[in-house]
């Protein structure tokens, strides 16, 4: 009795996940596209209603680019001290790549950062205004 109600109770947790994991899946590409067209009303939209889970994923998918270009920065160093050379052009090609990554990363914060900014500061002008 007690492996069938564990049985059940765990295909009823997947079942959970897999909607949730669906349903974040789809707020975060509706508010990645609706950060490259209307960005201020996104924004606005997400700290009306306080997402926590989207403030996060957009933050950590502006970090993805970061990540990839330190990953490829400690991936070319570790072949070189250890495993021994790279071709010049291949090393070069690499550390190209990590450039461009980065300052995608960089781009994407500040982009963030500034519509955060103006987001901010319109709704705390707002609040201003209604409280006088």
């Amino acid at each position: 009795m007690a492996k069938k109600s564990i049985r059940k109770t765990i295909k009823r947790i997947i079942k959970l996940s897999l909607l949730i994991g669906i349903k974040e899946a789809y707020l975060l590409g509706r508010n990645l596209l609706g950060l490259i067209y209307h960005p201020f009303l996104t924004l606005r939209i997400i700290k009306k209603e306080r997402d926590f889970s989207q403030t996060i994923l957009i933050g950590s998918t502006a970090l993805v680019p970061a990540i990839l270009a330190l990953s490829l920065a400690i991936l070319s160093f570790f072949i070189t001290h250890f495993i021994g050379t790279i071709p010049e052009k291949v090393k070069l090609a690499i550390e190209a790549t990590s450039l461009f990554l980065f300052t995608l990363s960089l781009a994407a914060i500040f982009y963030l950062l500034y519509w955060s900014f103006q987001v901010i500061k319109k709704s705390s002008f707002y609040q201003n205004a209604r409280s006088r």
